[in-house]
């Protein structure tokens, strides 16, 4: 964790004498990392939040990411459903520490003030209306179309609500919030479904969201729900991965099945109509993030990690 700028103007061996250890990020990170220990005998840790990501060509990632589980000294991960099926995932084990260390994302912040913000997306910036939010990857697995499919029974109870969805295509999914906004074509609710990219701080979005609505399939310990938590925004979120162990059902959040536009639906209906429930679920849900997945307890507990690993391999 030294300045990455000075790399360059550095001789290689003088790196032995720099770190202590080595940690990895992500497919092409850890595959990086695992080499770079392997030459200078450093120890390494892998840290992924997928576990199993898919990388093309597949063949050739499969044996990488094999290769680099089976050589680092630790693995971190987000969540114990990830370290569970890395376990099982694992064709060589060799003693592999796996350590579950949650997110810590600090409280996104506003900079813009939240009108001109909705009069960029195209939100009503006059009269009185909700907005239901989901801050995601425009992926199939992230859920968004099971949003629009609950829209319609959603509107009938709650006619002030507008659908925000805000992300960007990932590499291989190009065309998708076209497809989610055909979706919302056919289900007759497209003037009420904005889907938009957004360039600035996050934090933006976030003072404009109401209810966060989370019903993603493929997540382990989405940072999304980290950072709706830390700001007090009610979350009804799909009891994917780690989401349950993060989100307390009927105290913190609602949990729903995953794949469920029916349960998303009635469990958002439940929260817009009834604001003292939204209040208290995102009271507690502040309370929960400031209590357990802060950016400081990130921190602290990474230290551990690293100074265990290194204590070990020493």
């Amino acid at each position: 964790h030294r300045d990455l700028h000075s790399f360059p103007t550095r001789r290689s061996s003088d790196l032995n004498e720099g770190f202590d250890l080595i940690d990895g990020h992500g497919p092409s990170g850890y595959l990086c990392g695992t080499i770079a220990a392997r030459i200078t005998g450093i120890p390494s840790i892998l840290t992924t939040y997928n576990g199993r990501e898919d990388w093309f060509p597949r063949p050739v990632w499969f044996v990488a990411h094999q290769l680099t589980l089976a050589s680092v000294s630790a693995i971190v991960t987000d969540s114990d459903f990830v370290a569970k099926r890395l376990h099982k995932w694992m064709m060589v084990k060799k003693g592999q520490r796996v350590f579950v260390v949650p997110n810590g994302p600090p409280p996104p912040e506003a900079v813009r003030p939240a009108e001109a913000v909705r009069l960029e997306l195209g939100l009503p910036t006059q009269g009185s209306s909700r907005i239901v939010g989901q801050i995601a990857t425009l992926v199939s697995g992230k859920g968004q179309h099971l949003l629009i499919d609950a829209a319609p029974e959603i509107l009938r109870r709650n006619p002030d609500v507008y659908f925000l969805f805000v992300g960007f295509e990932r590499y291989g999914e190009q065309g998708y919030a076209d497809e989610l906004r055909a979706r919302a074509r056919d289900r007759g609710v497209a003037e009420r479904v904005i889907i938009a990219p957004y360039q600035g701080p996050i934090g933006d979005i976030w003072q404009l969201i109401d209810v966060h609505a989370h019903p993603s399939m493929l997540d382990s310990l989405p940072n999304a729900v980290l950072e709706g938590m830390s700001l007090g925004k009610p979350v009804v979120a799909a009891a994917t991965a780690g989401i349950p162990s993060m989100v307390v059902d009927g105290r913190t959040g609602i949990v729903i099945p995953p794949n469920d536009a029916q349960a998303l639906a009635t469990a958002l209906n439940r929260v817009l109509s009834d604001k003292d429930l939204a209040r208290r679920l995102g009271a507690a849900a502040k309370e929960r993030h400031r209590e357990n997945y802060t950016n400081e307890l990130l921190a602290r507990r990474m230290e551990r990690v690293f100074d265990e690993v290194r204590g070990v391999s020493r």
